[in-house]
């Protein structure tokens, strides 16, 4: 079956079914919060548009978190071995967001929001696919995978409200590369 393949196709990205249960999500940002982070920037063409972004090990259990046994099956199941990845976490604070863009490297990559800011407080992922803007219904614990390379992507901003003072959105990410 190409269950992972055909999402790809259709959507432009892959929301596995699974999600990380609450245990998981907390220890995952419990090792952030113990990680420094450095402000960093998409490339030179958008040098105002920063965020946190920190380095991950690949032998930590924090990457065993985000690319747990089973989806590292489920996707060599369908694709090929792995033959390398790359992993890192992002925060976007109040005004921080990430513009359209193809990344540059990877063939696939995998992302596990740990927090999301509350849907009207923006920080929502935008897929562009076959000529369709699409919304990411994104949830924490639940891993997504798409072709970074291939499919432009973007972040809306994250924007404070009277009942939302303080919006965060945190997810980490796995490049693949076969």
């Amino acid at each position: 079956p190409t269950m992972i393949a055909d999402s790809l196709a259709e959507y432009g990205y892959h929301l596995f079914p699974e999600t990380c249960c609450t245990a998981q999500v907390t220890n995952a940002l419990s090792a952030l919060s113990t990680m420094k982070s450095r402000r960093t920037l998409l490339d030179e063409d958008h040098r105002s548009t920063l965020w946190d972004e920190f380095a991950i090990s690949p032998l930590s259990r924090l990457a065993a978190i985000i690319l747990d046994r089973t989806t590292r099956q489920r996707i060599e199941a369908e694709f090929s071995a792995l033959q390398s990845v790359v992993f890192w976490a992002n925060k976007y604070r109040l005004g921080e967001h990430i513009p359209l863009h193809r990344d540059r490297a990877g063939d696939l990559q995998l992302i596990l929001p740990l927090v999301l800011p509350a849907e009207h407080c923006g920080g929502q992922l935008l897929v562009h696919h076959q000529s369709v803007v699409s919304a990411v219904p994104e949830a924490v614990g639940q891993r997504l995978l798409f072709r970074a390379t291939k499919t432009p992507h973007q972040t809306t901003e994250v924007v404070g409200t009277s009942d939302c003072l303080n919006p965060m959105r945190i997810v980490c990410v796995c490049r693949i590369f076969f």
